[in-house]
């Protein structure tokens, strides 16, 4: 199911780009699980066809996730990949369930190679399994490292998936001229970045997307069909729902360089219980809530843990 929902009928809702409704803020709608009913239950009412994608013989527990944690990676990096050709670099800051799955993308999709960074070794060792290239604490260390990786010139694509302050700040160290920093997690606080003269890389681009395309999500569930992503996940029934919530809250999340331990019931995400948001926070976007969709997706009766 495509969750990011939109009117349906303006210019950005008519191009496939519900996530960006010019009018989802006027009309109250929100996505399903963060601000309207919906997910962790045994089914859910899904408003308009539209926002259904077939799946084939694709694994539901493996698809569920891809509504979020496949779909919102897969948008930002996708806006980056001409400048993905071969001999660049891509850096991935957290590898959590949005982090694990796009460094697979990156790999799918492009020449670039890719370093991921961490603060946890099991993290470290998950990103190698999915294919990064180096895998590096994040600490201060890691912007020299990355320099020469790069042979001085710095990263393409730096993609933060915590999205707090130190890992913003460690990020722009390691971009080169010309590259991107796409700011994909909501991590503590109002971090900002430092963008102009003398501060960042000359003709470099701050990127702030948000969830995807609903085209975009039929073409991450191609690439999983294709075997080219994994989910890592943890199944757990509706009625186990309260295990999965104290499993989450003993994830390290620790206000370091990198945050990463995002664990959610149902798919890879920022709240284990729904969350209604006000008015005065569904305008902060354009198209809906300030904030990731992270339980947007039931499956029959199972919900999906990501690791």
């Amino acid at each position: 199911m495509y969750g990011p929902w939109g009117c349906g009928i303006c210019e950005r809702c008519a191009a496939g780009q519900e996530n960006y409704c010019l009018r989802a803020a006027e009309l109250g709608i929100a996505p399903p699980g963060l601000g309207a009913p919906g997910s962790m239950a045994e089914y859910m009412i899904v408003d308009s066809p539209r926002h259904l994608v077939p799946i084939g013989d694709l694994d539901p527990v493996q698809a569920a996730p891809l509504t979020d944690a496949g779909l919102t990676p897969y948008h930002a990096i996708k806006r980056s990949l001409p400048k993905l050709v071969g001999g660049t670099t891509a850096v991935v800051l957290g590898v959590g369930g949005l982090g694990h799955v796009g460094i697979q993308i990156i790999k799918a999709l492009s020449g670039a190679q890719v370093v991921a960074l961490d603060v946890d070794d099991e993290k470290l060792a998950l990103a190698r399994e999915v294919g990064a290239d180096h895998a590096l604490m994040s600490d201060d260390s890691a912007v020299d490292a990355v320099r020469d990786l790069t042979h001085g010139r710095g990263a393409d694509l730096v993609i933060d998936f915590a999205g707090i302050q130190p890992t913003i700040d460690l990020g722009q160290k390691m971009l080169g001229v010309g590259g991107d920093f796409s700011l994909v997690g909501i991590g503590h606080g109002t971090p900002t970045a430092k963008v102009g003269f003398f501060q960042s890389p000359y003709e470099a681009s701050f990127l702030v997307p948000y969830w995807g395309y609903r085209q975009e999500l039929f073409e991450v569930i191609h690439l999983a069909q294709q075997g080219k992503l994994t989910v890592h996940t943890e199944t757990f029934s509706v009625d186990q729902a309260p295990e999965a919530t104290a499993s989450s809250g003993t994830a390290r999340c620790a206000d370091a360089p990198s945050c990463s331990s995002e664990r959610t019931f149902s798919a890879p995400g920022r709240h284990i219980l729904p969350r209604h948001f006000s008015a005065a926070e569904m305008n902060g976007r354009p198209g809906g809530p300030p904030g990731r969709a992270g339980d947007s997706a039931a499956v029959g009766a199972q919900g999906v843990l990501a690791s």
